[in-house]
């Protein structure tokens, strides 16, 4: 079941403090690098047709991580795309209606990857 509250965090302090004390050779201030965080969601909101995403669920199978789209599920997914440097820059794809993935080794959405996924409709996805 998909939640009606789609949340998420994001963190971020740009603050710059400067360093005391030794401040090296020339006695220049040193300033501190600011500090970022990123978003991280538990869902998405997916419009019909393409969405690039960063799947930010616990890597899972396709057919679990895939569960929780709503109103209606998994027919809503027509098909997802990969294309990365852990690819070696070949397109994978999962076609979901034919249960056909392309290579075989595409079996498993991973956490903090990169993905196209193409829905036949405006939905939710709730990560697992």
């Amino acid at each position: 079941m998909v939640s009606e509250d789609c949340s998420w965090e994001l963190a971020r302090d740009c603050s710059a403090e400067i360093a005391t004390g030794d401040n090296g050779p020339d006695d220049s201030p040193k300033i501190a690098p600011p500090v970022l965080s990123v978003a991280v969601a538990s869902c998405l909101y997916l419009v019909e047709g393409c969405n690039i995403i960063c799947y930010s669920g616990a890597t899972a199978t396709l057919a679990t991580a895939l569960t929780n789209i709503g109103p209606t599920g998994l027919d809503l997914v027509e098909i997802i795309w990969a294309r990365a440097a852990w690819t070696n820059g070949q397109w994978w794809f999962y076609n979901v209606a034919q249960e056909y993935a392309w290579p075989s080794e595409f079996t498993h959405l991973e956490n903090g990857r990169a993905y196209i996924i193409v829905v036949s409709q405006p939905c939710t996805w709730e990560f697992p």
